[in-house]
């Protein structure tokens, strides 16, 4: 090998691009495969990971069915004025889809539920027989009245989503 201090016939100097120091011997040159020149001490081979292909992963179902639609309908209204304990009857803002015999859920102002099975229709009041209302509907909730109304039963006149 020879000293940087003498000449050597043939060889030049050249800038290391990773040290960024000139190198007497151009002997010593090595280019990196990202065409980098440098010297012995500083180049490194290229990760073999780089050349890594990807293998395409094909995540397909053997037996492939779409999503059912939901089966459900709820039919609902919100109590429309205020009916106190004891009452077998209250206003409702809409009475459509509610039919004699239905299972009817009504949300009291203390929090509980309370079904009942609906007798009779009358424009927007449900009414019911038997016991009347265990606590007050459409009293404590403000303004407007919040108290929710549900049919638990399957109405004949709905249709479900096909």
């Amino acid at each position: 090998m020879s000293n940087d201090l003498y000449y050597v016939a043939g060889d030049n100097y050249f800038l290391d691009d990773i040290s960024g120091f000139k190198r007497r011997t151009a002997r010593d040159l090595r280019l990196q495969w990202d065409n980098v020149a440098t010297s012995g001490h500083s180049w490194s081979p290229r990760q073999p990971q780089d050349l890594v292909q990807a293998v395409r992963d094909e995540q397909i179902v053997a037996l492939a069915r779409p999503r059912q639609p939901n089966q459900f309908v709820l039919v609902g209204a919100a109590v429309a004025a205020f009916a106190a304990a004891g009452s077998n009857s209250f206003t409702v803002d809409s009475a459509t889809g509610f039919s004699p015999g239905n299972l009817v859920q009504v949300m009291l102002d203390r929090g509980d539920p309370f079904q009942f099975t609906l007798a009779a229709v009358t424009g927007n009041v449900l009414s019911w027989a038997g016991a009347g209302l265990p606590g007050s509907v459409g009293g404590n909730l403000g303004d407007p009245l919040e108290n929710q109304v549900l049919n638990l039963s399957v109405p004949d006149s709905v249709t479900l989503p096909q």
